[in-house]
Order: structure tokens, then sequence, then C-alpha cells
């Protein structure tokens, strides 16, 4: 709860963190975790098979987090394929989906649009609006990422 409650605190601080909000993300260990290339694009599964229970995630785009549920293929094609194109599927050129989550893509998107606060934010060139929402979720077994 309290990584959650210094998430909204940067969300409301709009980008003006003070030296006590720092010293206060650094204390409990908010800790970011990078792309994970072809294999976790979010980063959540790295840092749920890194013990954490809690994350405030950013994302450019969702669709990667919905790769980390069930009903989903296990892979995804990493470039948009034009309809037009004979081919359906580029693998080797594609995202590996490795399920962590007990829920299923469909229900948890669902979820996640009806229940989600849209950010609209004028005067700003590259990002229009920002989504935030909140994800109660469980995780499966998973060999590759030790959940």
């Amino acid at each position: 709860a309290k990584g959650r409650a210094l998430g909204n605190e940067v969300v409301v601080s709009e980008g003006n963190l003070s030296e006590e909000l720092l010293a206060q993300l650094a204390e409990t260990q908010f800790a970011a975790f990078g792309d994970g290339g072809f294999t976790d694009n979010t980063g959540v599964a790295q840092a749920v098979a890194a013990g954490a229970d809690e994350l405030v995630v950013f994302l450019d785009g969702s669709d990667s987090l919905w790769g980390l549920f069930g009903g989903v293929p296990s892979s995804s094609n990493a470039i948009p394929i034009p309809d037009n194109i004979f081919v359906d599927d580029l693998c080797p050129l594609c995202l590996l989906n490795f399920r962590i989550f007990k829920e299923d893509s469909a229900d948890i998107q669902t979820t996640f649009n009806k229940t989600k606060q849209l950010l609209l934010l004028d005067g700003i060139a590259l990002i229009n609006a920002i989504e935030l929402g909140t994800l109660e979720v469980t995780t499966v077994q998973n060999m590759w990422f030790g959940t």
C-alpha cells in the first residue's frame, strides 16, 4: 500500500518531486525495471520474479502487459503486419508472451477499461493522455520468471 501511496504522490506532484518525496522513494526501494525486449516488454515479469508484490508501472501502450495474462497466444508479432500480406506470423521476429498472472487477458482488460482514470493533457506536444488504473492480480507458476 505504501508503494501505491507514493505512486499517487508522484502523479499529484505533476513532475515536481520534492527532495522529501525522492528520499521516500529511495527509502522504500522504489525501483525501476527496464524493457525486457522480446520476452517482457513491460518489466513487470522481471519485477514479480524479483519478489515485488506491488508495482507502479508506466507503459507506452498496454499491449505487452496483456500478454502476461491467460488467453493469449504464446507469441505475437513484434511489428504490425498489413492486412494485404500473405503471412500472418513473423516469428522469429516476434514477442514471446509468458503468462505470469492467473486472470484472463480479455477479462482484465475489460476491468481496467471500466475502472481506469483518463488524464487528458492539454498543451503537451508528445503525450495526449495518461491512463491510470489499478489491477489486483494473482501470479501463476512460471518456470522462466520464477513465479
